[in-house]
């Protein structure tokens, strides 16, 4: 799957499916975690609900 970088506002930002969104649940507001593997390669995955939970950011049970 391909996305092009945009910039808004000048910051670059990479748009998410919908198709993906809905698959793992993201939604407007939830955190991110982007993690360099190596040159030209990226990780993204939902924060941890424990995580965001244990931060104040949202209720456990609203993650399952």
């Amino acid at each position: 799957m391909e996305r092009k970088l945009r910039e808004i506002n000048g910051s670059l930002v990479v748009t998410r499916p919908k198709q993906i969104c809905d698959l793992y649940k993201m939604k407007n507001g939830d955190m991110l975690e982007i993690e360099p593997i190596c040159i030209g390669e990226l990780r993204l995955r939902k924060k941890s609900c424990v995580e965001n939970a244990y931060n104040g950011r949202r209720n456990v049970l609203n993650c399952f």
